[in-house]
C-alpha cells in the first residue's frame, strides 16, 4: 500500500471519527428518532372554514402539528386526500402545493402549516359542504385532519336556539350543520320554496311550533347537504324534523322530506284529540328508520305519500289519536327483508326496564292505501286501554287480518302504481284503487288535482293522458 493511500484511509477514519463526534454532540432535540410511532398532536382535528362566502375567493387557516417527543421526527409526507383535483392547498416551510415531503420536526417542537381554500360559492355544482383531509404519513403510519369549508352562498345555522318568530324564505338556502331548537312559546315559519339542508346528524328540534308552507309548484324541501348523485337516494344522512313535548300548532304543507333517520318525530302527549301536527300533500321518503314516529300524540295526515323506509312508514306508539285520509304508504324494495310490517299502531309502550305505558289509541284511516312486500304491512296492538278504537274504512290493504275485510276495505290486491321504484306513486287506469274512495273533505289530490265523486284511493287521483 502507498504512501498517499494511507494517508488517504487515516483522513477517512477521521473524517467518520469527527461525524460520530459530532452526532454525539447533537443537542437531544435534533437528534432523529427512528422508532417514532406517528402520534402527532395536532391543534384541531378538524379545521372549519366558516367564512359565509359571498364572491368567488380564498381563505387560510393555521394548523399546527406537534412533536410530542424530546427527539426529532421526520415526517415522510403531508398530502391532501384529493390531491391535485382538491379545493384546498397547503403552504409548509414556503412550499404551496398539495403534498410536500420529508418535514423535519425538532423535538417538542411544532410545524405549522397554512391550508387555504379557493372556492367559488355560486357554482351550484359544488356541495354546501366541501370537504377533505389532511394525511400524515410518518414511519409507515398515518394520521388525518379533516377539512370543511362552505361550498355555497347561504345561511348557515347550527348549535343555536333561533330567535322567536324566526322566518326562513326562499332567498338562499338554510343549511343546519349542528341542530337547531325552536324554543317553547316560539314559532318557525317556512315560506314556499325554501330549502333547507342539514349536515349528518343534524336535527330540527321544534319544542313551540313549525309552520313550514309550500305550494304545488314551489315546496318546502329537507334534505341532505350532499348533492351528488350517489347521495340522492340515501337514507340516514341527517337526524329528522323531531317535535318536543310540549310543542302544538305545527302545520306542514307542500313539502318534501328525504334521506334522513326519521323524518317527522313527534313526542307531545296531552289529554286532548286536537291535532299537535297537521301534514298535508307532501312527501316523505329515504329514511333508514321511519317517515312518521308518533309517541301518544295527535296527528292528521292529509294527501301523504310516505315511501322508501327501511323500517316503518308510520309507527303510533303508545296512543294518541290519528286521522289520515287519502296517503301513499308503499314499500317497494322486493328484494329487501324485513322482520316488521310496515305500519305499527299500538295503545302501549313497553319500557326497558319492564313497565308499561298505556294509552288510548283512536285511529281513522280512510281513502288511504298501504302496500308493500311483506306478507303482513300492519301491525295492531290495541285493547290494553279500554277506550282505544279503530275505524278503518275504503282503504287498499296489504295484510293477513281477515277482521279488516269490512267497510269497504281492498285486501292484497295490487294497486298497480306506475312505477313504484322510480318514486313514481299515480295509479295506472286499471288500478282497484279507482273510484274506490267516498268523500270525506279533501277535495283535491297531493298536486291539487280536484278529486271526483268517489275519489281514487290514495295521495293521487288519476288523470287520463293528454291526448
Amino acid at each position: 500500500m502507498g504512501k498517499q493511500q494511507k494517508n488517504l484511509i487515516f483522513i477517512w477514519a477521521g473524517f467518520v471519527l469527527l461525524l460520530g463526534i459530532t452526532g454525539a454532540c447533537l443537542p437531544e432535540e435534533e437528534r432523529l428518532n427512528p422508532d417514532f410511532d406517528g402520534q402527532l398532536i395536532f391543534s384541531a382535528d378538524t379545521i372549519w372554514f366558516d367564512t359565509l362566502f359571498v364572491n368567488q375567493g380564498s381563505t387560510t387557516q393555521r394548523l399546527f402539528v406537534k412533536n410530542p417527543t424530546s427527539h426529532a421526527i421526520m415526517l415522510e409526507e403531508i398530502s391532501l386526500g384529493g390531491g391535485a383535483s382538491s379545493n384546498y392547498s397547503l403552504i409548509v416551510n414556503g412550499v404551496d402545493d398539495f403534498h410536500v415531503r420529508q418535514q423535519r420536526i425538532l423535538g417538542r417542537d411544532s410545524l405549522l402549516i397554512l391550508v387555504k381554500v379557493s372556492i367559488n360559492p355560486r357554482d351550484e355544482n359544488l356541495p354546501f359542504i366541501v370537504k377533505d383531509s389532511i394525511r400524515f404519513s410518518t414511519n409507515n403510519r398515518m394520521q388525518d385532519v379533516k377539512l370543511k369549508a362552505w361550498g355555497q352562498d347561504a345561511v348557515f345555522l347550527g348549535d343555536q336556539v333561533l330567535s322567536c318568530e324566526t322566518v326562513f324564505n326562499n332567498q338562499k338556502p338554510y343549511v343546519i350543520y349542528k341542530s337547531v331548537l325552536v324554543d317553547s312559546l316560539c314559532r318557525l315559519e317556512i315560506e314556499k320554496g325554501a330549502r333547507i339542508y342539514f349536515e349528518r346528524d343534524a336535527a330540527l328540534f321544534i319544542r313551540g311550533s313549525l309552520q313550514a308552507t309550500g305550494s304545488p309548484d314551489k315546496p318546502v324541501h329537507f334534505g341532505s347537504v350532499r348533492p351528488e348523485t350517489r347521495f340522492l337516494n340515501t337514507p340516514g344522512q341527517w337526524t329528522g324534523i323531531y317535535f318536543l313535548e310540549g310543542s302544538r300548532d305545527n302545520f306542514i304543507e307542500h313539502a318534501i322530506i328525504r334521506n334522513a333517520q326519521t323524518g317527522i318525530r313527534i313526542g307531545t302527549p296531552d289529554t286532548d284529540t286536537i291535532p299537535d301536527l297537521i301534514i298535508r300533500n307532501s312527501t316523505i321518503e329515504n329514511m333508514s328508520l321511519a317517515g312518521v314516529l308518533s309517541f301518544s300524540s295527535d296527528i292528521v295526515l292529509e294527501n301523504v305519500v310516505i315511501s322508501h323506509i327501511s323500517n316503518f312508514t308510520i309507527a303510533m306508539i303508545g296512543g294518541g289519536y290519528g286521522r289520515i285520509d287519502h296517503c301513499t304508504f308503499a314499500f317497494p324494495s322486493p328484494g329487501q327483508i324485513r322482520q316488521n310490517p310496515m305500519s305499527v299502531f299500538t295503545d302501549i309502550i313497553y319500557l326497558d326496564n319492564g313497565n308499561t305505558i298505556v294509552e288510548t289509541l283512536q285511529l281513522e284511516m280512510t281513502n288511504s292505501i298501504m302496500y308493500g312486500n311483506a306478507r303482513e304491512e300492519i301491525n295492531f296492538d290495541v285493547g290494553n286501554a279500554p277506550q282505544s278504537s279503530l275505524l278503518l274504512s275504503h282503504n287498499l290493504l296489504k295484510t293477513e287480518i281477515a277482521e279488516l275485510g269490512i267497510n269497504n276495505n281492498i285486501l292484497n290486491e295490487n294497486p298497480r302504481f306506475v312505477n313504484s321504484a322510480a318514486y313514481n306513486f299515480r295509479i295506472d287506469s286499471i288500478s282497484p284503487a279507482r273510484n274506490a274512495g267516498f268523500f270525506n273533505g279533501t277535495s283535491t289530490d297531493i298536486i291539487g288535482r280536484t278529486r271526483r265523486n268517489p275519489p281514487d284511493l290514495g295521495a293521487y287521483e288519476w288523470q287520463p293522458k293528454p291526448q
